[in-house]
């Protein structure tokens, strides 16, 4: 079987520090190539009719000029926005299209296969490389950890993920924390002025900076507006390293051991308390979890709808 997913053309794959659809497209590459099967990453206009047996697209627009040259594709839709900004808007419009279109559409949250609501399109998660992700063999302190993009395409300024509401919490708990992210995020801690002398930020990192930044923390937050309550990247590898996993919730919960919050300080502090009381019990479950959505499981399932819908 030969397989051509699309380059988004926006950074380099894999990306050389942040790019959260680049490392997925890089995941569904290698591990494609895992299972011997051919792989390579192309840009759409590269891409011509019957050269390949699968076209896999990552990106709505690029999916669409897929269809409008004739050339048959799988979609992955993973652009949360859709449900953020509402079936009136573009960036639903024009999703929707690339799943309808489409041979087979996965999504990576259960909620969003009925919102969509096409019978191609089915819930396939997020995967994690739990050879690479692995805990530390002891943690000497509890310290808070969130790892997010605050926003590429949209103002970064603005608390899309919610720094503000984990910042504050750890300072009602006294406890200290980390934001890792890419350089952007700058913009909103210059707006907000934020002084907490137990804040670390960190800009950039590597895989191997991100690893050791998972492996010294034991609570992962995501208070974020949208991605909360199903396998994403950065929850997954939390998980496979150990950590307790806190986040907002879109609308139900995919993932085994996610202690649910909501964008509250007062509440977030609380949740985290009950997450250090009980941190051996829900450290188990995150590794569990990390295990149930190894990337090589998580390809296998796509390889089988390739197979089913080709």
């Amino acid at each position: 079987m030969k397989i051509a997913h699309t380059h988004t053309g926006l950074l380099p794959i894999p990306p050389n520090g942040w790019g959260a659809i680049e490392k997925l497209i890089w995941f569904y590459h290698q591990h494609s190539l895992n299972k011997e099967l051919t792989s390579e990453i192309k840009y759409t206009d590269d891409i011509n009719k019957n050269d390949f047996d699968i076209v896999h697209a990552h990106i709505g627009n690029l999916a669409n000029i897929l269809h409008e040259r004739g050339i048959p594709y799988f979609f992955s839709m993973n652009d949360h926005h859709v449900y953020l900004y509402g079936k009136d808007s573009q960036i639903f419009k024009e999703n929707y299209e690339a799943a309808k279109n489409s041979i087979h559409t996965f999504v990576s949250a259960k909620f969003l296969v009925d919102y969509f609501d096409l019978p191609n399109v089915s819930y396939l998660s997020l995967g994690v490389d739990n050879s690479f992700f692995k805990p530390k063999n002891k943690i000497n302190e509890h310290k808070i950890l969130c790892v997010a993009n605050n926003g590429f395409c949209h103002d970064s300024s603005e608390d899309r993920k919610g720094f503000s509401y984990a910042i504050e919490a750890a300072r009602k708990l006294n406890m200290p924390i980390t934001i890792a992210g890419p350089k952007n995020n700058q913009k909103f801690f210059d707006k907000m002025n934020v002084k907490y002398d137990k804040l670390e930020i960190r800009y950039d990192l590597t895989e191997q900076q991100l690893l050791e930044t998972y492996q010294e923390h034991s609570i992962f937050i995501h208070p974020s507006i949208l991605e909360g309550g199903h396998p994403n990247l950065t929850l997954l590898e939390a998980q496979a390293c150990g950590l307790v996993v806190l986040a907002t919730f879109e609308k139900n919960n995919d993932l085994k051991g996610l202690i649910r919050i909501e964008r509250n300080h007062r509440l977030i502090a609380n949740k985290i308390k009950e997450a250090i009381e009980n941190y051996e019990y829900y450290r188990k479950i995150s590794l569990e979890s990390a295990l149930d959505n190894d990337w090589s499981m998580v390809v296998d399932r796509m390889v089988n709808i390739y197979k089913n819908n080709n």
